[in-house]
């Protein structure tokens, strides 16, 4: 649906919107987890402030309803523009790492290095998991 709809975020954000309104929460989950949410982060940063507003409002929702991308997408941003609460950034990154996603694990190893979190034995742990990954 958002792939193939030619315009800025802000027209399939509407849409996504007026779709939701007759959807259960369920039904909006479960596109949501089917859709490439990280193939959207390009938009984030491009079109009008319309549209760079509306990608911001539909990463909060989908964070909302527990999305993995979207938790990721919004934290690490959070964490890179020193927004919020840190430790909360971390340690919602550090529980989708754990339980699996794969992503998360890739980003949870990079800002915890970047923060020096981590210890030696600590970061080796996380490449080893990160290798093993199916």
């Amino acid at each position: 649906m958002f792939l193939v709809l030619d315009g800025g975020f802000e027209k399939k954000f509407n849409l996504f919107v007026a779709w939701a309104r007759t959807q259960r929460p369920n039904a909006i989950l479960s596109l949501l987890e089917g859709l490439p949410v990280r193939a959207l982060y390009k938009f984030g940063n491009i079109g009008s402030d319309a549209d760079k507003s509306c990608f911001h409002r539909f990463f909060r929702r989908a964070e909302n309803l527990g999305v993995a991308d979207a938790i990721l997408y919004r934290r690490c941003r959070d964490l890179l523009c020193g927004a919020g609460n840190l430790d909360a950034h971390f340690t919602a990154i550090v529980a989708l790492a754990r339980n699996g996603h794969f992503t998360t694990m890739v980003a949870n190893f990079i800002v915890r290095n970047l923060y020096m979190l981590d210890y030696v034995v600590d970061a080796v742990e996380d490449l080893l998991s990160i290798y093993q990954h199916p």
